[in-house]
């Protein structure tokens, strides 16, 4: 309920008001911020959420609009450089979060009038700085998220997920005396390649404005159950179909299982409790509910509600006793 009450479908109006309310508290840059960055999740949640794509995080839902929006190159530049601030608004600096706070502002008041068709308010706008940030032009990063554009048989060509303005040249086909790994060829990866796929970039290297990565990840955003991986490989074999015929074998029910479940639920309630704790008894309720099958045909252990009521007590202390202490003692702030 929480949730849906967040994230309830607002016009570009309401947007736009609420925006004039961050504005306010430029003062305390951190609380603007955070406003800002409520608003900027907002909506993309409500624009990507019927789109019949399941989408990771905030940058595969911000590609996502604004490619289907045509939108200009300056504004994805500007956009995406406001997503980055906005997700690491807790390791910069107040002063580097007040000097980007109205580009960062502009960026997404401009993203609400593209994918609303809505335009930006005269009040909103007079806010807007005159200049342009400058961007820096040198990549310097661990690892490097890029959006594909063309390639070749020797390089490929993306645009960064970092505040950068210039389409980057990465080396992938044939040996380059300047590649990490002399006797590697990512040639492969060409068959994977099209328009738009994204990639990692692990240690890139620069040598003469062209990227050498020392490894290459594709699709990172394409999640993997590795359990069902794992069961395709026995001690007699491997073979896909094992992962078929173990979703047909009946899965194991044991009372220690279900003790497990059940202590995953509390840790659950206890984590999202708002104002009044969830008791036992709503929680232990809850999951006979949606485990009732499971409950009727496992041998249920007879000290099942002592051991319960242990294991909630134990996640209950850690929660609210040794995880903030030892926090505290750390120098770590709890929430």
């Amino acid at each position: 309920m929480k949730e849906e009450k967040i994230y309830a479908p607002e016009t570009a109006a309401d947007l736009y008001e609420q925006l004039q309310e961050a504005y306010r508290q430029k003062e305390d840059i951190r609380k603007a911020y955070f406003a800002l960055n409520r608003l900027f999740q907002k909506c993309l949640f409500q624009n990507t959420r019927i789109a019949g794509v399941r989408f990771s995080g905030s940058f595969s839902k911000t590609d996502y609009l604004l490619k289907e929006n045509n939108a200009s190159r300056a504004l994805q530049r500007s956009v995406n450089a406001a997503r980055i601030h906005l997700r690491r608004q807790n390791n910069l600096r107040e002063e580097e979060l007040k000097g980007f706070f109205d580009y960062d502002f502009k960026a997404v008041c401009q993203l609400i009038a593209l994918v609303y068709q809505a335009p930006v308010p005269a009040t909103l706008e007079v806010l807007f700085p005159q200049d342009d940030v400058e961007r820096p032009s040198d990549i310097k990063a661990q690892w490097l998220r890029v959006i594909v554009s063309h390639w070749d048989d020797v390089y490929l060509y993306a645009h960064a997920d970092q505040d950068y303005s210039d389409e980057v040249k990465i080396h992938y086909g044939g040996k380059s005396p300047y590649a990490v790994y002399q006797d590697w060829d990512w040639s492969y990866l060409r068959s994977l390649l099209k328009e738009g796929c994204q990639l990692n970039l692990i240690r890139p290297r620069t040598h003469e404005g062209v990227l050498y990565p020392e490894l290459f990840i594709w699709e990172p955003d394409y999640l993997v159950d590795i359990s069902a991986i794992a069961v395709c490989f026995e001690t007699f074999g491997a073979s896909p179909y094992l992962h078929l015929l173990n979703k047909l074998k009946p899965q194991p029910n044991t009372s220690a299982i279900l003790l497990g479940n059940l202590a995953s639920q509390f840790l659950d309630d206890l984590l999202n409790a708002s104002t009044e704790e969830s008791t036992y008894a709503e929680s232990v309720m809850k999951f006979f509910k949606t485990n009732a099958f499971s409950l009727l045909t496992a041998d249920i252990d007879k000290d099942f509600h002592t051991q319960a009521q242990r294991q909630r007590q134990i996640i209950k202390d850690t929660l609210e006793k040794k995880l903030p202490a030892l926090n505290k003692k750390d120098g770590i702030r709890y929430d």
